[in-house]
């Protein structure tokens, strides 16, 4: 927020504040240098980096993988090889809001274009403070900057919610300096199946770092999920009284980051509208004064999203975005495979064996992701958009990593990824 601010302000007011980034920056790479045997950054194995640096090539080769991005893109664009339109579009209208300061491609003067516009104003924000073209920013310095923040995002996320459920059902908690750790981070995101079969069956492959409105939504999503958890952690822990302005705060900024998600990708605003809907009606939450300001919160989100994007010609009014591809279930099954996974792996381990058992266990509200999970694979299978079908493998990644040492001791008989 703080960057993008600084670039805002390079924008309006012509003010270069990128030297003090410079300077804050390299005070912090000495703090950390400091502070390295401080911290136990020695006790980190050199297996680890050396899968940190395959899985920098990996990343950086599946973000160039389908020549949306190319490094050497302006000289492609000038000598007049193939370039796909969709970074030059991209790049058109971060542009316009690093240049004007409004969402437009330029076309026919300033037409206003609302959908999916986040993301292009925090890039051209940041092209903005770093003195470069918006096309320069995507095509080089997302990998730099960006796609590290997506994960380290979502390693919090993942370290939040592990938390809760540590507490929950008493297992140990995760120790995100085990190569193991990373290696199952590995699988889930770089797909164990080659690229080309999931082209073929259908399904995600790796539009999560691709498409910039998807990513940033995702990236948003994690730092929802990580300050969610962390505000149930801190309110069930007991140690801390939750004053009524905390709440408050943590109100706003639930419904300030709902309706960034839904500007970022509106598909995340049906399906965490869907979500917190069956939660409140779940738990009964329309009894608490706090959860009715969020939903009103939230229902407003919707009212100004269905209004500024969804019933606009560049949404329901214009044909080729409602008409998507046919639904099936073949490619289907790809997108709900991890939430099967896990589903399996909790009911086993949580020695839910039997349908009584499986009642209680509803009944009581113990199994409240399950039932989530499967909400989103009921929900989503008749939507025709592969970028509504694909949310539902981000939560299931994040489930599988929180319960990762609830489940390793039941396959191996061992805690392989627990803090010593």
């Amino acid at each position: 927020m703080i960057l993008v601010i600084a670039g805002q302000i390079n924008i309006i007011l012509d003010i270069d504040l990128s030297y003090l980034f410079v300077l804050l920056g390299g005070i912090s790479f000495l703090t950390t240098l400091i502070g390295y045997n401080k911290k136990n950054y020695n006790q980190i194995s050199i297996w680890l980096y050396m899968l940190f640096l395959l899985l920098g090539v990996c990343v950086t080769s599946a973000y160039y993988l389908e020549y949306y991005y190319h490094p050497l893109v302006k000289e492609k664009i000038i000598t007049g090889a193939w370039a796909h339109r969709e970074s030059v579009w991209h790049a058109t209208i971060a542009g316009m809001f690093k240049t004007y300061n409004v969402s437009s491609n330029g076309l026919d003067g300033l037409v206003p274009l609302y959908y999916h516009t986040f993301s292009h104003f925090i890039y051209g924000s940041l092209s903005s403070l770093l003195g470069i073209s918006t096309i320069t920013f995507y095509n080089i310095n997302v990998p730099i900057l960006i796609i590290p923040i997506f994960f380290l995002a979502f390693t919090f996320c993942v370290r939040e919610v592990s938390e809760h459920f540590r507490l929950k059902l008493n297992f140990r908690s995760i120790n995100d300096n085990s190569i193991k750790y990373w290696i199952l981070f590995s699988i889930l995101f770089l797909l164990p199946l080659p690229y080309q079969v999931f082209g073929y069956l259908g399904g995600e492959r790796y539009e999560y770092i691709i498409s910039p409105s998807y990513s940033f939504a995702l990236f948003l999503t994690f730092i929802f999920i990580s300050i969610l958890f962390s505000f149930i952690n801190i309110y069930n822990s007991g140690e801390k009284i939750v004053s009524s302005s905390k709440k408050l705060f943590f109100v706003v900024t639930s419904i300030l980051l709902y309706l960034a998600m839904s500007v970022s990708k509106v598909s995340f605003l049906f399906v965490f509208g869907s979500i917190y809907g069956y939660i409140f009606l779940r738990m009964k939450y329309y009894k608490n004064f706090w959860h009715i300001i969020v939903m009103s919160g939230f229902t407003m989100v919707v009212a100004i999203v269905y209004l500024l994007i969804i019933n606009t010609e560049v949404f329901i009014k214009n044909p080729q975005q409602v008409n998507s591809d046919d639904v099936s279930l073949l490619p289907y099954i790809f997108y709900m495979l991890p939430s099967l996974v896990f589903i399996v792996l909790k009911l086993y381990s949580g020695n839910i064996r039997s349908t009584t058992n499986l009642f209680e266990k509803i009944k009581n509200k113990e199994i409240l992701d399950i039932e989530i999970l499967i909400l989103l694979i009921i929900i989503l299978f008749p939507l025709s958009f592969q970028y509504f079908k694909g949310i539902q493998i981000y939560f299931a990644y994040i489930l599988i990593m929180a319960h990762i040492n609830m489940f390793i001791p039941l396959l191996f008989s061992k805690d392989l990824l627990s803090v010593k």
